[in-house]
């Protein structure tokens, strides 16, 4: 799995981890394969996705790693009441949700590398074209 149980440990003791996985450890696979989904629907557009998540240990970009720690944090605080759920993991989801839109909209780019162009001897996909095309006659 791209993300593992300590990679949650930036964000939340082992304990209180342990303590909402309320002795359901298969509650953390789903919750990051849920986040993992989210983060790929996002980005696998425009970035090369599947370099991406077939990266393991420190080869992983920490971003990502982030980016689904975070939403899969938020997901397992909703099996809580919501009075429960701290207001940072709630802020923290918020922002990721809110980048990932971005960067999926092409408003914000990251240093993921970029999708191959099979019509561009495979160059990085760009949606601007250089150049002009036929010209057109008035």
């Amino acid at each position: 799995m791209f993300v593992t149980q300590p990679d949650f440990l930036p964000f939340i003791k082992e304990a209180r981890l342990t303590q909402l996985l309320d002795a359901e450890p298969q509650a953390l696979d789903l919750a990051i394969e849920m986040a993992q989904g989210v983060v790929f629907d996002a980005l696998h557009s425009r970035y090369d996705t599947t370099t991406v998540f077939a990266l393991q240990g420190a080869a992983r970009p920490l971003q990502v790693v982030r980016w689904i720690t975070v939403i899969a944090l938020y997901y397992l605080y909703e099996r809580l009441p919501d009075k429960l759920t701290p207001e940072r993991v709630v802020k923290n989801y918020d922002d990721t949700i809110t980048l990932l839109t971005q960067i999926e909209d092409a408003k914000k780019s990251t240093s993921l590398p970029l999708l191959p162009d099979p019509d561009n001897n495979n160059q990085p996909f760009t949606k601007f074209r250089f150049g002009i095309g036929t010209q057109r006659s008035h």
